[in-house]
């Protein structure tokens, strides 16, 4: 791209000395670019210099570093017409200190003898402390910084530029054509152009003053008219050679000072440049050199960017302010006054002879100008007098110039545009082309400088120019430099036309034999402008999803390939051509691809560095085993479980009826497969892709250096494969493992040969990334492998039982033994963990607990939990078992407890080798040994119902629960008992004797014979009536929340309200009460029978309401006591009940009593028909006072055993029911 401050620019050549490497010396070139603006205060004063930086100290000396020298031959006829275009500095950047400075800087005098300055630098080497003549221009890095040499390499340059510039002195300055001659290439136009009227040509309009005074000619003419010389008559031959010999002396004098302002232009001298090139312009107007003050003015507007991007005020010119019509009173906005009239504001102007010495004009600052439009109307100015020169044929404008006019001012409209502004920012960007555009994005200005509609149209004067007649590289420059513009633009597709021309171009003229020096050049730019160089899609994740032209990608790299194959660079034919195979092989034939690979690549590979064009060669990894022996599992060893040896104590912290079924699952299945032995061959599965069109054959597939350590391919050899076009494929190799990891090995790479190609390391891409804020096109994958020691075998011998397989009685014990060895003849076992499980915590599902009640879950969990710590007690186990050496296990099941659908357990053992007692992991093994179980019911309860107990007994009993009640203090009453009927049946094959036991009773031995079932009564104390509860029974039952005993679970609602779940937890603590409290022990009667209990729990079911109000009879806010002294009569007979309620919460006038006469022995009503057995008065309630006696008057009219309870509605039942006998 065209830099907009191109002439201000030190052009320097960088050249390697010493031995480089490109990379290392590109980055060594990237330093010197960081400090390529020097400021003129870090410069030491040159005293006597012209270009001394103590005049301007503010100025900057701005280099344009290269690494290769530009055709200065080409552009000599332009070096004194702009001597920017020159090679100035040449720095040699060495890297050997062995090498002579003083010789290597004599022979870049030789091999550059243009330049004016050299400098060598040694990079990180020390210089030799000698005198040298040189020495002034040798450096080190090591002695001071870059910045420090590049300011004593400035100072050089401008001792030099002075130098450089006396040698001018007595030199009359010719114009590019004078110099060039035929072989300058003069501006074509196109007739377009004059129809269009978009630069109009100058016509030669004479004014009357002119008429009338020819003197005016070598004035400054103030209207856009160029006026011609004109015949004059002189009175002699002496006045008209005087007149053109003057004329002559100013043109030269003129040059002289434009030539100083360039050159002050690039010591950075920028306020005493503009001046001089105000100076000349004005000059050079008056004797009508208009190639020169063309350029003088475009000096001017290269002074004032400069200026404003130090932030430095400055005045505009006065010749600048004539020409474009700058004045007070139209400060910031103004319009060229069309060819064909003069300007208004010269009308002012008395003599008709004025010039530019005697017109006074009040000078304007930059502050109250628009700068941006005042460059823009002085560039037009200086391209409408190049427009004018070409009617010249020595003094005209060359094509290249001219064309470098409008592209300046181009690159500077569009960055303006870019920008929406014009501030310091944009300042920059003019001024160091390399800084990133996304840097101007947060810049806002409220309305543009130029439109984009303006800035196209000034565009399509490039296209005014037979641009094909320029050497290929001023082309190139041309057409990139576009595309630059109409990127900035956001006009994509007018970028993709000028590319398209630039292609065109590129081909017509491919066979010419240009200077090769420039054709890298060429591909850089090519490179660069298209985005394939410091762009990579095959490693960034964000070049890969950007918006590019790959098929013009892909022709420009078929064209640059053609170029490097022209000039038999096959290195960089080799290059490009995997470039284009690894980028952009979508968008070739299948034989384009096969060509690429046959002619460019595989034809050079013994000759260049060559490898393998798809970085996504290995989508997949994976191991498989060829045998089914059970591999270990790391185990943590948590402090539970720290000791060696573990009985039955599981490592479990919170129950898990499903942890031995863990290890089942799919996933840790795979973890498993990545758990290697030492010396073990297994199977590695490896999926090749090939994307091309042609097919891939691999060579060999093998480790990295670090994977050999642990692993190794069996047989090398066959690790030969074909991978099809345009397909993916799995292949199998061999693996052994060679000896163990310190801990899990990652697997990520592999080095494989692709068509004889030196082998190369591949990552493993199994997944791309879909993350735009990441830069890499794959997630990272790596194989997770562990090689351990061969690990230690238990195997299982036998049992004492018969085919494994046991039957047990309900609620006994049994005893047996496991038989076991370890098979190992390399390891012991020091470690072993002992587990089991029944089908019953196999068979529950996962969510078993979401749809059952509290209650419920309770009982479940209780079994589960015995289960788990009850149920077998393992003992015997040695602490280490040696290699190849036999034990046994001795295992006791305990059926106390265990639930009726019980049919098998399996006993797990892991067991493993720890090296250390301190390790806190051990790889295991697991060992299951299964044992079929049968379960024989004894003693069943086939009801279970409670009555309330309302007599006394005076005389004694041999009836055990009477005769307990006896022995009880006088201060328990019998009302504080229920009498509980349980029935019993013997389901087992011989008789059973049993004791019941509840609390302090125990019933004797009772017996049953095999199938016989007798109903046994029990005394129960009520719950609010035990001494020990009293504590404990402040807090009512329907408060008590149910327990749990899995806490790791999160319960949903029950679904209940809160009188439904107060019911439920009055029920749940009853019947836990008597679960509690009732034991039963049984043995058989024969020899050695077996002895057991009785599990309650799996045959109470939950309690009734009316069970309830018998065993835990609530208080509520009422107590009735009822009495009589007949509770035995005959039939006929009046009975008489005395009724009294206390209250002590409230004291009501009027309390309704509510009383049911009950059968005694079936607990059922009594008929309220004609048939009712007592007759009362009225109704079922009567209304009594509180603390008040009131009489219940009764007529037994049948005989039988009759039960009346009484109660407030909404209250409780009372706790003293009636009994009456009627005989």
């Amino acid at each position: 791209m065209e830099s907009t401050i191109e002439p201000s620019k030190v052009r320097t050549l960088v050249v390697p000395i010493g031995k480089w490497k490109r990379n290392a010396f590109l980055e060594a070139v990237k330093e010197l670019e960081a400090h390529n603006e020097i400021r003129l205060v870090d410069v030491t004063p040159v005293s006597d210099c012209t270009f001394n930086p103590q005049l301007f100290p503010h100025g900057r000396v701005i280099y344009l570093f290269m690494t290769r020298e530009y055709d200065s031959n080409a552009m000599m006829f332009l070096h004194d017409f702009e001597p920017y275009r020159k090679l100035f500095v040449v720095i040699g950047l060495c890297n050997d200190e062995s090498m002579d400075g003083e010789a290597c800087i004599n022979e870049l005098k030789d091999l550059y003898g243009s330049a004016i300055t050299y400098g060598l630098i040694f990079v990180k080497k020390p210089v030799p402390k000698v005198d040298l003549p040189s020495k002034n221009s040798i450096f080190s890095t090591l002695d001071e910084p870059l910045e420090t040499i590049l300011c004593d390499i400035t100072r050089n340059f401008l001792e030099a530029l002075d130098t450089y510039y006396s040698s001018y002195k007595h030199v009359t300055l010719r114009s590019p054509g004078a110099i060039g001659g035929p072989s300058v290439l003069k501006t074509t136009l196109t007739k377009n152009q004059f129809q269009s009227g978009t630069i109009v040509s100058p016509k030669k309009v004479l004014s009357q003053s002119t008429i009338k005074d020819d003197s005016s000619s070598s004035s400054l003419s103030l209207s856009e008219e160029i006026p011609k010389d004109k015949p004059k008559r002189y009175s002699s031959l002496n006045a008209l050679s005087s007149v053109g010999t003057d004329k002559s002396m100013q043109r030269s004098k003129a040059r002289q000072l434009k030539l100083l302002a360039n050159l002050q232009l690039l010591a950075g001298q920028y306020q005493s440049s503009m001046i001089n090139f105000a100076e000349a312009a004005r000059t050079l107007h008056k004797v009508h050199d208009y190639i020169w003050l063309g350029n003088a003015l475009e000096g001017i507007v290269t002074c004032m960017i400069l200026l404003s991007y130090l932030q430095i005020p400055f005045q505009i010119p006065q010749v600048v302010q004539t020409m474009c019509a700058v004045s007070q009173n139209n400060l910031n906005s103004w319009s060229q006054v069309p060819t064909s009239s003069k300007r208004d504001s010269m009308q002012s102007i008395a003599s008709p002879r004025s010039s530019m010495s005697t017109t006074s004009m009040t000078l304007l600052d930059s502050s109250a100008v628009d700068i941006p439009k005042l460059i823009k109307a002085i560039a037009d100015k200086a391209l409408y007098y190049y427009d004018h020169s070409l009617s010249y044929s020595v003094e005209f404008t060359p094509q290249v110039v001219y064309c470098k006019s409008i592209l300046r001012t181009l690159t500077f409209m569009s960055l303006c545009y870019k920008a929406k502004g014009f501030n310091h920012q944009i300042l920059k960007e003019m001024v160091f082309s390399n800084i990133q555009s996304s840097q101007l994005s947060t810049i806002s200005e409220p309305e543009t400088i130029f439109t984009k509609s303006e800035i196209y149209h000034y565009s399509i004067k490039i296209f005014e120019l037979q641009l094909k007649a320029m050497d290929l590289p001023s082309q190139i420059q041309v057409y990139l430099t576009l595309c630059t513009v109409y990127e900035n633009l956001g006009m994509y597709r007018k970028k993709a036309f000028v590319l398209r021309i630039l292609f065109i171009s590129i081909i017509s003229q491919i066979s010419n034999d240009y200077v090769t020096e420039n054709y890298q050049v060429l591909i850089d730019d090519l490179l660069t402008t298209y985005k394939i160089s410091n762009y990579e899609p095959e490693q960034n994740f964000q070049d890969a999803s950007s918006y590019n032209w790959v098929t013009l990608q892909k022709n420009t790299l078929m064209l640059i390939i053609k170029i490097y194959q022209h000039f038999k660079n096959y290195k960089k034919v080799v290059e490009y051509s995997q470039i284009l195979l690894k980028r952009l092989s979508h968008t070739l034939t299948k034989l384009e691809q096969t060509d690429l690979l046959n002619q460019n690549i595989l034809s050079h590979q013994k000759d260049y560095p060559v490898e393998y064009m798809d970085p996504f060669l290995v989508r997949d990894v994976s191991f498989t085993r060829t045998h089914t022996e059970e591999m270990p599992m790391l185990k943590v060893i948590t402090s539970s479980s720290a000791k060696r040896i573990v009985n039955n104590q599981d490592t479990h912290q919170i129950f898990n009826p499903f942890a031995a079924a863990h290890h089942k699952t799919k996933e840790n299945e795979t973890e498993d497969s990545n758990y290697f032995l030492v010396a073990e061959t297994v199977q590695m599965n490896v999926t090749l892709q090939n994307p091309f069109k042609f097919d891939v054959k691999v060579n060999c597939i093998d480790f990295t250096s670090a994977d050999k350590e642990y692993m190794r391919v069996v047989c090398p050899e066959l690790t030969s494969f074909v991978i099809p076009a345009s397909s993916k494929k799995q292949f199998c190799i061999g693996v052994s493992f060679k000896k163990p990891t310190n801990a899990v090995y990652e697997l990520k790479e592999l080095a494989i040969s692709v068509f004889d190609f030196p082998i190369k390391c591949w990552r493993i891409c199994k997944d791309p990334n879909n993350d735009s804020d990441s830069k890499e096109r794959f997630l990272p994958y790596s194989v997770p492998i562990t090689v351990i020691d061969q690990q230690p075998n238990l195997s299982f011998l036998s049992t004492s039982l018969v085919n494994n397989r046991l039957m047990l009685l309900d609620g006994t014990k049994a005893r047996f033994k496991l038989f076991l060895r370890n098979s190992s003849l390399s390891s012991p076992i020091n470690y072993c963990s002992i587990s089991w499980i029944t089908n019953v915590e196999a068979e529950l599902k996962d969510n078993y607990w979401s749809k059952l009640m509290p209650d419920d879950i309770h009982d479940i969990e209780y079994q589960m939990d015995w289960l788990k710590k009850h149920f077998i007690t393992i003992s015997s186990m040695p602490e280490i078992i040696g290699i190849n050496e036999s034990f046994h296990l001795d295992v006791d099941l305990n059926a106390e407890k265990t639930p009726f659908s019980l049919k098998w357990v399996r006993i797990t053992i892991q067991y493993g080798y720890k090296k250390s007692s301190e390790d806190s992991s051990v790889y295991v093994k697991t060992l299951t040994i299964p044992i079929e179980i049968t379960l024989q019911r004894v003693l069943e309860v086939s009801n279970v119902s409670f009555i309330p107990l309302a007599e006394s007994f005076s005389e004694p009993s041999n009836i055990p629960w009477i005769a307990h009640l006896q022995k009880k203090d006088l201060e328990i009453t019998v009302s504080d008992y229920v009498l509980m009927l349980i029935d019993m049946r013997n389901s087992w094959l011989h008789p059973v004797s049993f004791e019941f036991e509840f609390d302090e009773y125990k019933s004797g031995d009772n017996t049953l014979e095999s199938n016989e079932t007798k109903r046994f009564v029990l005394p129960i104390r009520k719950i609010s009536k035990r001494v020990e509860d009293k504590q404990a029974s402040k807090i009512p039952l329907k408060q008590k929340p149910i327990p749990r005993i899995d806490e790791s679970k999160q319960y949903i609602s029950s679904g209940l309200n809160f009188s439904q779940e107060q019911e439920m937890r009055e029920k749940f603590w009853c019947r836990e009460y008597i679960l509690e409290h009732l034991k039963c022990k049984w043995h058989e009667q024969r020899l050695n029978g077996d002895s057991g209990m009785v599990d309650f729990r799996q045959f109470l079911e939950k309690f009734e309401k009316q069970f309830i109000k018998l065993l835990y009879p609530p208080s509520g806010m009422f107590e009735i006591r009822v009495t009589t002294k007949q509770a035995k009569v005959e039939t006929g007979t009046h009975i008489v009940l005395e009724i009294t309620v206390n209250n002590t919460l409230r004291n009501p006038d009027i309390i309704p009593i509510r009383y049911y006469i009950l059968d005694y022995f079936t607990g059922k009503a009594v008929p309220n028909d004609a048939h009712k057995p007592i007759l009362f008065h009225g109704q079922n309630s009567i209304m009594v006072r509180p603390q008040v006696t009131t009489q219940l008057n009764l007529l037994p009219i049948k005989r039988g055993k009759y039960q009346i309870e009484f109660e407030v509605p909404g209250n409780v039942i009372t706790r003293e029911p009636v009994i009456i006998t009627v005989v």
